[in-house]
């Protein structure tokens, strides 16, 4: 079990939105597949994964979808969120258990594969996230 602070977790699930962003638009564009299967994999995956809320009393998980749609709508480069999300597990150290490693990694898939299967741009980010996560 990750004994993490409620600040640790909003963090986290902020920088989940990052990465879920930079392989949606690693492509220059973010399908309505990809929101649907990241809206669903919040609900199905995430909101269960621990009991931290925000301010308004909401699950913390949906800080990913949060996030996700500010970067839809502010559009970076899918080069810029991932750099965000690269900072972010360099800072994390053992807060990302494995456990964490292996749903991060299985988002990314599910969204990669979502819009008629990972093309060669959503492949290169998806090897990317797991050489972050397992150098």
């Amino acid at each position: 079990m990750n004994y993490a602070t409620p600040e640790q977790w909003q963090k986290f699930y902020q920088h989940i939105g990052y990465m879920a962003y930079a392989v949606a638009f690693s492509d220059k564009n973010v399908s309505d597949a990809e929101i649907t299967t990241l809206r669903n994999e919040v609900k199905e995956n995430w909101l269960s994964l621990e009991r931290t809320t925000d301010d308004f009393g909401t699950d913390a998980a949906f800080q990913i979808e949060v996030v996700f749609d500010w970067l839809t709508d502010e559009q970076p480069s899918s080069d810029e969120a991932l750099d965000t999300f690269k900072d972010y597990v360099a800072a994390a150290g053992p807060f990302l258990t494995d456990d964490l490693k292996m749903q991060i990694v299985d988002l990314s898939n599910k969204i990669a594969i979502s819009f008629h299967g990972a093309n060669k741009s959503e492949l290169d980010i998806l090897f990317r996230i797991q050489k972050l996560l397992y150098g």
